[in-house]
């Protein structure tokens, strides 16, 4: 129970070391050779599971999925509106960049990972990462170690970090 997650100690209570996944140093190396700061933002490589992964070409895929929601947005004012103030909003905040007219069909801006192509798609074929946050208890534990305490929204954290120009046209 209790001890299976913790080492018990005179004076508190100690996480015990997670057991790294098979997968996780793959992700480790990706994370240390690439991630680097820029100005104020960092970037970094996609997670691969493993190297010179080659995804099918997505643009059949896209290319529906982009004519179902240009069809809800002739249907659904609101949601039109809503999904062009996301856009704008992508955009002014430095998240999304309009394509210049030599870029177009290169770079797709992908919100939803999932869908496969055949049996592939890009979240089965990059690595979850290494797990380096703290569980709930181990917060709680230690929460009045320190005179302050912090706390912070991550709604747009994803939003913040660049993907390395290598990985951005990834297909």
């Amino acid at each position: 129970m209790v001890n299976d997650y913790f080492d018990i100690e005179n004076f508190g209570v100690k996480l015990t070391p997670p057991v790294a996944a098979s997968d996780d140093a793959q992700a480790q190396r990706i994370l240390e050779d690439s991630t680097v700061k820029l100005g104020e933002r960092y970037q970094t490589g996609l997670l691969w599971n493993r190297d010179n992964v080659e995804l099918p070409r997505s643009y059949d895929m896209a290319y529906k999925r982009l004519i179902k929601i240009e069809r809800k947005m002739k249907r659904t004012d609101q949601f039109k509106q809503a999904y062009m103030k996301m856009m704008d909003d992508y955009v002014h905040k430095g998240y999304a960049r309009l394509l210049k007219q030599h870029e177009h069909g290169k770079i797709r801006l992908v919100f939803d990972a999932a869908p496969k192509v055949g049996e592939i798609s890009l979240n089965s074929a990059l690595s979850k990462g290494p797990q380096h946050y703290k569980s709930p208890p181990a917060v709680l534990f230690h929460f009045q170690e320190g005179a302050v305490g912090g706390c912070g929204d991550i709604r747009e954290m994803f939003h913040q970090v660049l993907i390395r120009p290598h990985d951005k046209c990834a297909r």
